[in-house]
């Protein structure tokens, strides 16, 4: 994930580093929805937040890394992102090895889901030029 994070930032030609901001397990606020969740990973537009929170607006892609929360994760927590019109949530499985990839928000949840693993490819709506795939970018589903 960290050179997964490095790529996307700005290094090696594509997106420029003022561009976004990485943040890991810090808040986002969903003004509609009333609620301030913190997920693992959030890729925002790059400004001060020194006064505010995050809103929907600014965020690129939101990832959560869940070992025993799947549930609550792929259920409760994305429809609260869809709602809020999250483009690009990623769910990192380990128990499964496997990112999940939701989008197309809508007010009952995403639309579309799509699960990666081993070597298939994956790229962030806000940077298709940043590639990851799950053995390698996070050293999930590699055999033996």
């Amino acid at each position: 994930m960290c050179r997964f994070i490095k790529h996307a930032r700005g290094s090696d030609g594509f997106a420029s580093r003022n561009d976004f901001k990485i943040r890991v397990q810090c808040s986002v606020r969903l003004p509609p929805l009333q609620t301030v969740p913190e997920p693992d990973l959030v890729w925002a537009v790059r400004r001060s937040y020194r006064r505010e929170k995050r809103d929907p607006d600014d965020i690129r892609l939101l990832v959560d890394l869940v070992d025993t929360s799947l549930a609550e994760d792929t259920g409760e927590k994305a429809e609260i992102y869809a709602a809020a019109g999250i483009r690009d949530y990623w769910v990192v499985n380990i128990a499964e090895q496997v990112i999940e990839v939701c989008r197309e928000p809508g007010p009952e949840g995403y639309r579309s889901l799509t699960r990666y693993s081993g070597s298939q490819e994956l790229r962030p709506l806000a940077n298709p030029d940043a590639a990851l795939n799950p053995e390698h970018g996070l050293g999930i589903g590699a055999k033996g």
